[in-house]
């Protein structure tokens, strides 16, 4: 966000105020601003702002979380390691770890000797705390951006919170969402082409096709667990409806655009 004279006469000097939100970041940051003139000379000219953000902790590997839950149900777990920032007072003691999403869970453990680097955590120290994050239970489909806050008894920020986003990739996708038949051919018969692509677990079972009458598909692969779909529409009636795609048990319908 800036502020800035919007008119500055010749030879005067004028002022630009640039303000970066800190609240989601941690040591330094690097942001631009371009300054827009009428001097045929300089029309633009680049500002750039470089601040150094202290707070109470610092995040390992990064000040935020990404999950992607496995498979089949399995858990998905990530872990951040909090330290506290050798200029902050006191000690730190991290409590009350939550997250508002009811199938995810989080554990915090402080570190009481030395232990090795581990993933993409650096080596943990003595009064370190390890937070866990993890699935529990079914995670809708599609992306869910949460929130972890504890608590960390240190006067500078004595509550932290950390943005975390959790994807899970549908178990059948198909594109496009919508199946759009090409005109009539002079047999009357309209065809579309779809992709579908099934999630790892899905992988063993066969695809399967199903609509309404007039509806016939064939297909073949598209690499590993994808699929090109061909469909046709024979009959009188303009197509109508919609297409179910089934793998096992699980099911995705998608309807006929008009």
């Amino acid at each position: 966000m800036a502020s800035f004279d919007e008119v500055i006469p010749p030879g005067q000097v004028g002022k630009v105020t640039a303000k970066i939100n800190t609240k989601e970041f941690r040591g330094p940051v690097d942001r631009g601003v371009t300054l827009y003139t009428d001097d045929p000379d300089q029309p633009q000219i680049p500002l750039w702002l470089h601040v150094e953000v202290a707070g109470s902790v610092q995040l390992f590997p990064r000040g935020f979380l990404d999950l992607r839950p496995g498979q089949g149900g399995s858990p998905s777990t990530v872990r951040l390691l909090v330290r506290q920032d050798p200029g902050e007072k006191g000690e730190l003691r991290v409590t009350d770890p939550q997250v508002d999403a009811p199938w995810l869970k989080v554990k915090a453990r402080k570190v009481e000797a030395a232990e090795p680097a581990i993933d993409d955590l650096p080596e943990a120290k003595p009064g370190d705390v390890l937070l866990t994050v993890e699935t529990a239970g079914e995670v809708p489909e599609g992306s869910h951006p949460q929130k972890l806050r504890f608590g960390t008894g240190l006067p500078t920020e004595p509550t932290i919170e950390i943005p975390v986003s959790v994807f899970v990739r549908p178990r059948i996708q198909v594109t496009p969402d919508a199946i759009a038949f090409g005109p009539a051919e002079p047999d009357g018969t309209r065809r579309a082409t779809a992709l579908v692509a099934l999630r790892p677990d899905l992988a063993n079972g066969p695809l399967v096709v199903e609509g309404p009458a007039g509806l016939q598909s064939s297909q073949d692969s598209a690499g590993a667990n994808r699929f090109n779909v061909r469909l046709s529409w024979i009959g009188k009636d303009a197509p109508h409806g919609e297409i179910v795609f089934r793998a096992g048990a699980v099911t995705r319908s998608v309807p006929i655009a008009p």
